[in-house]
């Protein structure tokens, strides 16, 4: 539980400082912190990339964006928000309205797991609240909740089996609400969108993913959580193109300390209440330097076609 608004964004920049400075800055006419430098965007040159942490870019000091600029001489704009759903920047037209002002947008495909359904509310962030109970969780939680039965076995462990039987049915009700939101906010998201666009996966799987209802963990899976193919095939086509990215090179990723190479830890409560006692040593969740390379390799001949 967390008294956290669900509009909070992440702080990366305070959690991870000892591994690598983000170079916070706020983007012009707005109250949104975003990873610098902003360009001048008065230009109208730039390449504007949207998504989350990949996109952000956590404990890389070239991410993908960034390697897209050097190779096709462009200044990038990087629009990376912790813990996005495609819902964030609908919520948020003057993020839209400024990626319209550049030369060509790259859409990251995001998580599921915030997507809203009729068992909780979320604004898109990497928090949501559950309508049973009226509080703000971590996504995993309100999954939890639905794929443990309402964590109802609990009174009476030995129902367990019987229980998750049960809660078949609305997860996969949940999860069928969740698509169909999260590809009606894609849709509206490409129709708001007026420059060439790119939509690219950037994961360590496939998206060839098994949804079956199971238990929460194995529910979620690699990022993108939740998102299958036949989540991705309707969005693709919605882009002028689709560049697949998958990769784990690089991984894990030692976390070590930016000025005296020594290993460090981080504490993730640093960035949110959410993860309050966890801590890591080493990263394997986000993307690595190595696979920024490779997202960058295979982005470039697409932006190279749409810019000219």
């Amino acid at each position: 539980m967390t008294d956290e608004p669900l509009d909070r964004p992440s702080n990366y920049q305070a959690r991870d400082i000892d591994v690598i400075d983000y170079g916070m800055t706020e983007l012009p006419g707005t109250s949104h912190l975003i990873r610098g430098p902003v360009p001048d965007l008065a230009k109208g040159d730039q390449i504007t990339c949207i998504g989350a942490a990949q996109t952000f870019g956590c404990f890389v000091e070239r991410p993908f964006p960034t390697l897209m600029g050097e190779a096709l001489g462009r200044p990038v704009l990087n629009l990376g928000f912790g813990g996005t759903g495609p819902g964030f920047f609908l919520d948020h037209p003057e993020l839209i309205e400024t990626a319209n002002r550049g030369a060509l947008t790259v859409v990251q495909v995001l998580s599921g797991r915030v997507q809203p359904n009729m068992f909780f509310e979320g604004r898109g962030l990497a928090r949501v609240k559950l309508k049973r109970t009226g509080r703000n969780v971590h996504p995993h939680v309100a999954w939890g909740d639905i794929a443990e039965g309402f964590y109802a076995w609990r009174k009476a462990p030995p129902l367990k089996p019987l229980v998750h039987l049960a809660a078949r049915g609305p997860l996969a009700l949940a999860l069928a609400q969740s698509r169909k939101g999260w590809i009606g906010a894609y849709r509206e998201l490409f129709r708001r969108i007026t420059t060439p666009t790119i939509l690219v996966w950037f994961s360590r799987r496939t998206p060839e993913y098994d949804r079956r209802p199971r238990p929460t963990e194995a529910l979620m899976g690699e990022y993108p959580q939740l998102v299958s193919r036949d989540w991705v095939a309707p969005v693709a086509a919605m882009a002028d193109e689709y560049v697949e990215v998958v990769s784990d090179r690089g991984t894990p990723q030692p976390l070590r300390h930016r000025e005296t190479g020594e290993p460090v830890e981080i504490d993730l409560g640093l960035d949110s209440a959410l993860y309050a006692g966890a801590t890591w040593t080493e990263n394997t969740y986000y993307p690595t330097p190595e696979m920024n390379e490779d997202a960058g390799a295979a982005l470039i001949p697409a932006a190279r076609r749409l810019l000219g």
